[in-house]
């Protein structure tokens, strides 16, 4: 009878660790993500501004997310804390090759948590693999960027030219009919689609 107790506490250790870190990744994309929207404003990027606020938005939201499914699988409710942080970077060469380097860490860590989770429960963790696909298709996109304002030794014209760009795409995506802040707000207020 200890046996089955023993093994059913260290599943629970063994679960609740997988999900404090998954939480940790998942929650300090998230804050950078919103500390970069405010870098990029008053570096003048509205485009980039955009691209981190809703990227923020989604992180946050997964982030709600794994906390409801640790409650919800496993009965355990998590002692997820905020993480502090500090993100002022002094332009966009600098801020894109951080980014690029936080991204890859993210995505290795929350690989390494899923793979352990998988072994662990024998299920996947939908909610890491939608943050590692949200992170791995940043850290492409931010390569490309690396490229090709390296390419135009950073020219402030080109910059800006991709960040005109970002900015109409990303405003459809927030406040078009089926945007993300509608769609955060209907699920918040019980109208799932």
């Amino acid at each position: 009878m200890d046996a089955i107790n023993l093994s059913k506490t260290s599943m629970a250790d063994s679960v609740r660790a997988l999900y404090d870190t998954a939480h940790k990744v998942i929650s300090v994309h998230a804050r950078l993500n919103a500390l970069a929207m405010s870098a990029m404003q008053s570096l003048g990027y509205n485009g980039f501004k955009r691209w981190h606020r809703c990227r923020a938005k989604e992180l946050f939201a997964l982030d709600i997310e794994l906390a409801n499914e640790f409650i919800d699988r496993f009965r355990i409710k998590g002692d997820f804390k905020e993480y502090e942080l500090s993100y002022s970077p002094s332009g966009m060469e600098e801020h894109l090759k951080a980014w690029e380097k936080a991204l890859l860490d993210g995505i290795q860590t929350l690989g390494e948590q899923g793979k352990a989770f998988y072994e662990l429960t024998g299920m996947k963790c939908g909610i890491v693999d939608r943050a590692m696909r949200k992170l791995s298709h940043d850290y492409e996109k931010t390569g490309r960027y690396i490229r090709r304002f390296s390419e135009s030794d950073w020219l402030a014209l080109d910059m800006h030219i991709v960040d005109d760009r970002l900015h109409d795409r990303f405003k459809k995506k927030e406040e078009g009919d089926s945007g993300l802040w509608k769609s955060m707000m209907d699920y918040t207020m019980g109208k799932k689609s």
